[in-house]
């Protein structure tokens, strides 16, 4: 159990799989480097993460091993105030980690060791049956294609967790996070991911996504291929070109926000989901909803780490700040995006 607040506004939930990354602290080969930094990380937990240091109640469910590693996730996770209640330790698997070679030229190449790891055992079992007292339901729940590549248990157990979440009144929002080196055949990884995209409320998706779901980088022909009307809002993450975002008939576009230098872009993805997220639970506009996005993204790659860039509320700019204050927003009973001015 944690002591993270028991609010009983908007909770998102993520569901995934978590992991430690093991990185040099700086452009070198694993070959060569004499020194790795542990950090913990993992696409659905960097999101919790960020949520809740934006003040969003935030819940993380997956599996980690009884071992230090595991116990360093749910310690990390208790530290940020997100709720661990969900957070089932397995004793017959280990952690899943990964190493992270930092290249001269920028490139970032990981070396996952995580196939039979705790978090590639996912149930859909591990959805509880009768929802903790102590956890509000969620107003959200976001996850990632990644755990879909990680075993045909995982993969079942996540439209098994979509159906639980309507019954409970949660949105869903999905985050492809197509990873070549996940998915040896790519028509697999097609079928599976463009499931979770269709069922989805909220698509977060990244130019990888959209080169895979629609054969094409161009935003219009991304979107015709993904939007089927049936979404409250598809988002299309462009890194330095910024982000685009449709809802209702609506367009929205928001530049990339300057750094002060590009350290580590991993994370950043994740970054602008945790920031897109919080605003739109607080009922921001789909234009406001992109901007703490963008702001939270730029942070993300500013420093080493998976997701030790996030600004908290008060790191914000005033404008980005009052998205998330109270009295603000229609808080629990969100329907959709709204036409809030920038």
């Amino acid at each position: 159990m944690t002591n993270a607040p028991r609010s009983t506004g908007p909770l998102l939930l993520a569901v995934g799989d978590p992991l430690i990354a093991l990185l040099p602290s700086g452009p070198e080969t694993l070959d060569d480097c004499r020194e790795l930094r542990l950090y913990t990380g993992g696409a659905e937990l960097n999101t919790a993460v960020g949520a809740r240091r934006l003040g969003v109640p935030a819940a993380w469910l997956g599996r980690v091993g009884d071992d230090p590693l595991g116990r360093r996730i749910r310690h990390t996770l208790e530290n940020e105030g997100v709720a661990t209640d969900l957070v089932v330790v397995d004793p017959d698997a280990p952690t899943g980690l990964y190493l992270r070679e930092w290249l001269r030229d920028g490139v970032r190449r990981p070396y996952y060791y995580r196939s039979d790891g705790a978090g590639a055992r996912l149930h859909s079992a591990d959805w509880p049956q009768q929802w903790p007292a102590s956890l509000p339901v969620p107003t959200l729940v976001h996850l990632t294609g990644i755990t879909s590549a990680l075993s045909d248990s995982a993969a079942a157990a996540l439209p098994f967790m979509i159906d639980r979440a309507r019954q409970v009144g949660a949105s869903i929002s999905v985050d492809p996070n197509f990873r070549p080196s996940l998915w040896p055949d790519p028509d697999r990884a097609r079928e599976l991911l463009g499931a979770l995209v269709r069922v989805a409320d909220l698509v977060l998706l990244s130019e990888d996504d959209g080169q895979l779901l629609a054969g094409s980088d161009d935003p219009d022909r991304v979107m015709a291929a993904v939007d089927d009307g049936g979404h409250r809002a598809v988002v299309y993450k462009r890194g330095d070109q910024g982000a685009i975002a449709w809802s209702g008939g609506q367009r929205a576009e928001e530049p990339a926000r300057p750094v002060s230098g590009t350290v580590d872009p991993v994370g950043a993805g994740d970054g602008f989901n945790a920031g897109f997220l919080a605003a739109w639970l607080h009922g921001a506009g789909l234009q406001e909803c992109l901007q703490l996005g963008a702001w939270c993204g730029a942070r993300a790659v500013e420093v080493l780490g998976e997701h030790d860039g996030y600004p908290t509320a008060d790191e914000l700019p005033a404008g980005l700040r009052r998205l998330l204050s109270p009295g603000e927003t229609a808080a629990r009973d969100v329907t959709g995006v709204s036409d809030g001015e920038a």
